[in-house]
């Protein structure tokens, strides 16, 4: 990793996945994932958070047993949980992983009405939103599915467009692990 791209790093204390014990990792917070370490000095990771597609919230410290929390859940919906020892250092890591997922999140393109204005107005062949290009649109009854290029990487995303009475917005309908 080369070490130009870190954002962040330090210890916090990370929920396993088998045992469900609460272990200290050396924790590398890059553009696009969250990496851990056993140890500071190791050089391979001992497991990566893809943060393309992700989610992170921060529970209150009164509604869990553990306070200071950040609860991240991969496009594949796997969850970490991973607490640090208090609010300001929380706040430090809370606010730049939600800025890396924000600014990789291939969903944060606009509003179902503007992408159909967009999708009326324009070539399928040549339309590009940001970054994200438009490879296939497919009409169903009540929907229209499109597919997007990811903006992070070169695996493929399927989004169903929805609308209500309230509000529009481009939901995650099918994404292939990284």
């Amino acid at each position: 990793m080369d070490s130009s791209e870190v954002l962040k790093e330090g210890f916090l204390v990370k929920k396993g996945h088998v045992r469900h014990n609460w272990r200290t990792r050396w924790f590398v917070l890059t553009k696009k994932q969250l990496s851990y370490f056993r140890k500071r000095q190791e050089s391979v990771a001992a497991g990566v958070i893809p943060l393309c597609g992700a989610t992170l919230t921060c529970p209150s410290p009164d509604s869990t047993k553990k306070p200071w929390l950040l609860q991240i859940k991969t496009h594949d919906r796997k969850e970490f949980m991973i607490q640090a020892p208090d609010e300001r250092c929380r706040t430090e890591w809370s606010t730049p992983i939600e800025e890396c997922i924000r600014r990789l999140d291939p969903t944060k393109i606009g509003t179902v009405e503007s992408l159909s204005r967009t999708l009326t107005e324009t070539s399928l062949n040549t339309l590009e939103m940001q970054r994200y290009a438009v490879s296939t649109v497919i009409k169903l009854e009540h929907a229209t599915k499109l597919v997007f290029a990811c903006g992070c990487c070169t695996h493929t995303r399927l989004y169903k467009i929805t609308s209500t009475t309230n509000s529009s917005t481009i939901l995650p309908y099918l994404c292939k692990p990284h």
